[in-house]
């Protein structure tokens, strides 16, 4: 647990996470360097289990990075500092894990609460989270064609394939856990269980996720960021897969994908126009790869490069 500013709901984040009841669980919790009585509110919860350190500094560390470092346990949950968990939440996950080894992330469907706990029924929440399972080569598509639809304090992942993922990228705010997500999909699947044992707390426009200006901003260069992984590995190596509808089969050349895969970003949105321009930077840069480029797609596609970078505005931070 990261906690920053939630002395009305730390504890009660934290008790739901005490009666899970788990054998062997620790509880690592940093606080980010509240201003207000959040760490007395940890501390005054005596259990040995609960092992807080508490920053000076806001913003000085990555606080979720610094507490996987210090985690030793096989899986791995997040749980935010003003959200709650039913009982029975771990256990069900944890069963569904160790019973099925190519999951890499179990999530659970999610109740919207207000800042007194509180069901709510229509909020700007409403229809983001998605309970759907299906394979890890859907969920890449999803994520690279919408974006994301999963719950942070939803997840339990294995250690072993967040160690090898690569843990949160530090300099993400907005969509540190969607650029996880995109990772941990290429390394195995998902499970969402059906059933609402993540209760997400609303409190006005204050959660980052939150439709503000600001965060709609922050979430549109992030994005752009985050659609890098398809060009990474452990993604990039399962584009063809992902892309199949769009990639021709038998010509799997990685100027054939990219060129094919820019083509195609260029048709979904602003934020993916400039993925694509930015795949085509790359390659013309490089005598060879544009040689090789020219050769597969005509000079139709730097035609189409040039157009598309003459209608894309700046997506600007403010």
């Amino acid at each position: 647990m990261a906690s920053y500013n939630h002395e009305a709901f730390v504890r009660e984040a934290l008790e739901s996470v005490l009666i899970q009841e788990i054998p062997g669980m620790e509880i690592i919790v940093i606080d980010d360097g509240s201003s207000d009585s959040t760490p007395e509110e940890i501390k005054s919860l005596k259990d040995s289990r609960i092992n807080f350190v508490g920053l000076k500094e806001n913003r000085r560390f990555h606080p979720r990075n610094m507490a996987l470092s210090m985690a030793r346990g096989k899986y791995i949950a997040f749980q935010n500092s003003d959200d709650v968990w039913k009982k029975g939440k771990l256990a069900k996950q944890l069963e569904k894990m160790e019973n099925d080894e190519k999951l890499s992330v179990c999530f659970t469907a999610v109740e919207p609460i207000n800042e007194s706990g509180e069901t709510m029924y229509w909020s700007w929440l409403r229809g983001i989270f998605s309970t759907e399972n299906m394979g890890s080569g859907r969920w890449l598509r999803r994520f690279f064609d919408r974006g994301n639809c999963l719950c942070i304090s939803s997840a339990v992942v294995r250690r072993d394939l967040l160690q090898r993922a690569g843990n949160f990228c530090p300099s993400l705010i907005n969509l540190g856990d969607f650029d996880l997500w995109v990772r941990l999909a290429a390394l195995g699947g998902f499970h969402i269980i059906d059933e609402k044992l993540t209760r997400m707390r609303i409190c006005g426009n204050k959660n980052l996720s939150a439709p503000t200006p600001d965060n709609v901003r922050r979430t549109k260069n992030e994005k752009l960021q985050v659609l890098h992984r398809y060009l990474e590995a452990p993604v990039f190596e399962r584009v063809g897969e992902i892309f199949s509808d769009i990639i021709p089969p038998g010509n799997k050349s990685d100027i054939s994908v990219l060129g094919n895969l820019a083509f195609y970003a260029w048709r979904l949105s602003p934020i993916h126009a400039g993925f694509g321009n930015m795949i085509i930077e790359k390659i013309l840069v490089d005598e060879k790869k544009r040689e090789a480029m020219v050769e597969t797609f005509g000079t139709k596609i730097i035609k189409e490069y040039i157009q598309q970078k003459g209608k894309l505005e700046l997506i600007r931070q403010s």
